[in-house]
Formats: C-alpha cells, sequence, structure tokens
C-alpha cells in the first residue's frame, strides 16, 4: 500500500496545498484574470445580482449590496417574473458549502469586497474558506478571480424595463404552472430524515455485522497537512511493507480505503 513517504505525486499534492494554505487569509492573488463573462441575456447587472441571489439571501441583503431600497430591489425581481420572497431557513446561513453556491453564482459578477459583504464576512474570510476549508473550491472556481467592476443600483431606464419584461413573459410561459405550487424549504430533507420513526422496532436479534468496529469520520474536518511538523501527532498506519508513520490527514485517507 503506497504511502505519502513513498509517493511522489501525492507529495507534489501536499506542497502545493501547502503553499495555497501559507497564502490564504490575504487578498486574492494578482496577475493576470479572466474577464467577468458578459451578461448580456440581464437587462444590467444589478439585475443580473437580483435574479442569481433572489430567494438565496434576504432582500435586505441584496438592496444592502446594491446601495438602494428594499422595495426597488422586489420591483426589480417582479418585473423579471420572480416569485415573491421567501423565508431564508436557519439551516442555510449555517451550511459552508452554500458559500459555495453563492460564489458559483456571483464570482462572474460581484468583485470580491461585495462577495464577502454578500456572505457577511470578510474578503480575508473568504479567502480562507476558499484556500485553507476546503483547496479545490479555488480551483473549482478557476484559481483566480475575475474582474469585476462594484454593481450597484441605477433607475431602469427604457430599454432595461423592455429587457426585463422580456425576461417575464419567458418566466410565465415555461414555468408559471410550477411556480404557483407551494415549494419547500432548502434542507427540509435534513429535518425530514432527523424524525424519529415511530412504527421502526429494533430487531430482536442484531444482524451480524459485516464490518467491526464500524466508525463514522467527518468528510469536511480539516486534519491539517503531514509537511507542517511533528506537531500534527503522526499516526501509526500498517502497510505490506510494515508500521509506516503518517500524518492524521493519511490516516483518515487510508482507513476510508
Amino acid at each position: 500500500m503506497a504511502t505519502l513517504e513513498s509517493t511522489p505525486s501525492a507529495l507534489l499534492v501536499v506542497l502545493v496545498a501547502t503553499g495555497l494554505a501559507a497564502a490564504a487569509g490575504g487578498p486574492a492573488p494578482a496577475g493576470p484574470v479572466p474577464a467577468a463573462e458578459l451578461l448580456a441575456h440581464f437587462p444590467d447587472r444589478a439585475h443580473a445580482a437580483v435574479w442569481r441571489n433572489w430567494q438565496a439571501v434576504e432582500p435586505e441583503r441584496i438592496a444592502k449590496l446594491l446601495g438602494t431600497s428594499v422595495e426597488n430591489v422586489a420591483a426589480m425581481a417582479n418585473s423579471m417574473g420572480l416569485p415573491p420572497a421567501a423565508p431564508i431557513p436557519p439551516e442555510q446561513k449555517a451550511r459552508g458549502y452554500f458559500w459555495m453556491t453563492l460564489c458559483r453564482r456571483n464570482w462572474h459578477l460581484l468583485p470580491m469586497e461585495q462577495l464577502a459583504a454578500l456572505l457577511e464576512t470578510t474578503p480575508q474570510g473568504l479567502m480562507n474558506f476558499l484556500q485553507v476549508e476546503e483547496h479545490a473550491n479555488w480551483v473549482i472556481l478557476g484559481g483566480s478571480k475575475p474582474a469585476c467592476e462594484p454593481v450597484r443600483y441605477e433607475p431602469p431606464n427604457p430599454e432595461v424595463r423592455q429587457k426585463a419584461a422580456r425576461i417575464k413573459q419567458i418566466v410565465r410561459e415555461l414555468f408559471e404552472e410550477e411556480l404557483r405550487k407551494p415549494g419547500e424549504p432548502r434542507f427540509a430533507f435534513v429535518r425530514r430524515l432527523s424524525e424519529p420513526k415511530p412504527s421502526y422496532a429494533l430487531p430482536a436479534q442484531p444482524a451480524k455485522r459485516l464490518f467491526a468496529p464500524r466508525f463514522i469520520c467527518s468528510y469536511l474536518k480539516i486534519y491539517g497537512e503531514p509537511l507542517f511538523g511533528r506537531e500534527m501527532m503522526p499516526a501509526l498506519v500498517y502497510s505490506t511493507a510494515g508500521p509506516r508513520a503518517v500524518s492524521r490527514s493519511a490516516a483518515h485517507s487510508t482507513a476510508n480505503r
């Protein structure tokens, strides 16, 4: 069984990840960045911000982002045929991967400062989430932040109103029946699956276990990097070559194979 000590490719991955972690917490890496994607299918960038974040965050937060009133944000949403605002469940704010959802929706639309404000954090906190808590997040988003101008509200002119009306027409033609149906709050399935079933009874004789002992290991836990020093308390993992000292992250990976 291969270990970090005997796998050059794994060592290279760790070195790259360590470099990213060392740089995290500061501003996004400088250098050439791709241009922000074209948003010609939206009336303007403010309408795009409303569309992409509607029912994902509170209208008050979108209004603060755009520097306008909640009434103006609601008017923009209605002009594009979006349903009324819905309450945001607490679970939605507490789950870190919903940050990634908002990052993907706004990566080519908002500058880093506005994106961090939308998530109610700082640019440093956002970079820590993207580069330290989950190294892959930064890679998934392209490895750089597209250059985006700040998005601000401006009173819609006749051309903007016409484009919004066209979107509303399409929404009504394709989705009006579905939008009339009652929706389910995000993460409602977590509460549903957590409820005990009164009709379920444990068997008198437990079934024979295929694996013993059984354990659950957190997929999202931060396990650290093996090159940061001996203070990481290396675990002892047995392989065909005998016991080898590897990091906790490597032990976690091995135990789940």
